[in-house]
């Protein structure tokens, strides 16, 4: 993890691609795990954000932290 002291607050945005491409082999388990693991790095100061594109983009989380409990 990031130091507070060191490091001031992120802001981060992903983009997830939730296409029916990914669907084929292992595309979404990789990008779950992958995801998981970057959140996982994010300190309680840290913001982000999550879209999902596959038809359209949506709006998943705005501006959230891992403070936040929805």
């Amino acid at each position: 993890r990031l130091s507070a002291s060191e490091y001031r607050p992120n802001n981060v945005l992903f983009l997830l691609d939730v296409s029916t491409s990914m669907a084929r082999g292992e595309k979404m388990d990789l990008l779950k795990n992958a995801a998981d693991q970057l959140l996982s790095r994010l300190r309680p100061v840290d913001k982000f954000a999550l879209i999902t594109f596959g038809k359209r983009a949506q709006l998943r989380y705005a501006t959230a932290s891992l403070r936040s409990k929805d």
